[in-house]
């Protein structure tokens, strides 16, 4: 599933006109900061905590009645979380179902019958 996704990205790649560039770490302001710590293949490093807060970040609850139809999908191919209750038929099933389906985060897409890619979206949306 995610060559289909792969090859949706690259084919919209091919239509600008790219020159990547190799920068040294000190010319590179957005530089990852894992990058930067020193000693990373020794025991010390994995004793470092790092402090990460979330400041200014926003968590939001879904309630019960806002779940989409897609949800069990969507956490199966992001967290490969099997939904729980599920009978003998339905797991195999929804295992059959899911091979569809590709997770494009934040999106959910299902490659249909007709070879066609598309979004899933929730009723509301719909």
């Amino acid at each position: 599933m995610m060559a289909i996704f792969d090859e949706l990205v690259e084919d919209v790649m091919e239509e600008f006109d790219l020159e990547i560039k190799d920068k040294k770490g000190a010319e590179n302001l957005a530089a990852d900061h894992l990058s930067r710590l020193e000693n990373s293949s020794t025991k010390e490093s994995d004793d470092i905590e790092i402090n990460d807060p979330f400041h200014e970040e926003q968590f939001f609850v879904i309630s019960d009645s806002e779940v989409p139809w897609f949800a069990d999908i969507a956490n199966f191919l992001a967290a490969n979380i099997i939904p729980k209750g599920l009978t003998y038929q339905q797991k195999k099933r929804f295992f059959i179902d899911v091979k569809n389906y590709f997770w494009g985060d934040p999106f959910l897409f299902r490659k249909c019958a007709d070879q066609i890619i598309r979004r899933c979206v929730t009723r509301i949306e719909a």
